[in-house]
């Protein structure tokens, strides 16, 4: 739908970007950061914050002739980072159309299998931008925080000694769980609302990290299809079994021959 800047683009004042999802990922994790470190942030706050640095990512954008175009990685406190996340790639594409921007979502497969997601959406000027970046963020903190676990350790007089917060399981830091462990004897997993989901004594001296981590990745979001991820799949089972049907067909062939000889 957008592919590059056009002659009506110029006249007209707009601009055509990019957006890609490692860049909504980074202003995500840097205000999951900051939160983490200041937990008692009012909601005011915590808007403060994603904008102060959705404005920080704005800034380092390269304008020309009225087009904002390659992010500038070079000196930028928002790390750009190597994220596959096609749910923060629909967010992106819901947020430009629900305001009615122009917007056209590419896939580009990767040799590991992965896909990596960038949208080019037809912007009017800097503030529309930063609007789509604040509210596609805004969405993907939700959904994070609803997915977001706590890990805490605990001692004899139920007493926490160290407390994590993740969403993932490779995201718990073992080094610091492992020093915690010898002054903890269970630990328990948390929801979002402080419900302990599960959790498990600890053995003295034992292997705390393997038992976390067996437990936590258990709890690790599901990934969902997305419809033409099961387009595909189903596309790849009809496949395979018109392929195993010619096989099966071709066997009883050269049996019946070989019969009638």
């Amino acid at each position: 739908m957008v592919d590059e800047l056009t002659q009506e683009s110029f006249q007209t004042g707009k601009a055509v970007v990019t957006v890609s999802v490692e860049l909504v990922q980074a202003i995500v994790d840097a205000c999951r950061k900051s939160e983490q470190a200041n937990s008692a942030m009012t909601c005011e706050q915590k808007d403060g914050l994603l904008k102060k640095v959705v404005d920080k990512a704005v800034s380092n954008y390269k304008e020309t002739h009225g087009s904002l175009k390659t992010f500038n990685r070079d000196g930028v406190d928002i790390a750009h980072l190597d994220v596959t996340d096609e749910r923060t790639a629909e967010i992106i594409a819901d947020v430009c159309k629900k305001n009615h921007i122009p917007v056209d979502l590419k896939e580009i497969p990767r040799a590991d299998g992965t896909c990596s997601y960038t949208a080019f959406c037809q912007v009017k000027d800097v503030d529309q931008l930063s609007a789509v970046l604040k509210m596609a963020s805004e969405q993907v903190l939700e959904e994070q925080k609803a997915m977001t676990k706590e890990l805490v350790l605990l001692d004899e007089s139920g007493k926490p000694v160290m407390s994590q917060s993740f969403v993932r399981e490779p995201e718990i830091d073992y080094d610091k769980l492992q020093k915690a462990a010898d002054h903890a004897v269970r630990f328990q997993i948390r929801d979002g609302n402080g419900k302990v989901i599960s959790g498990d004594t600890l053995i003295p001296g034992g292997d705390t990290a393997s038992k976390v981590k067996e437990m936590a990745a258990k709890h690790n979001p599901v990934k969902k299809k997305s419809l033409a991820a099961m387009i595909r799949s189903k596309k790849a089972q009809i496949e395979k079994k018109d392929k195993n049907r010619q096989r099966e067909r071709h066997r009883q062939k050269t049996k019946t021959q070989d019969m009638q000889r």
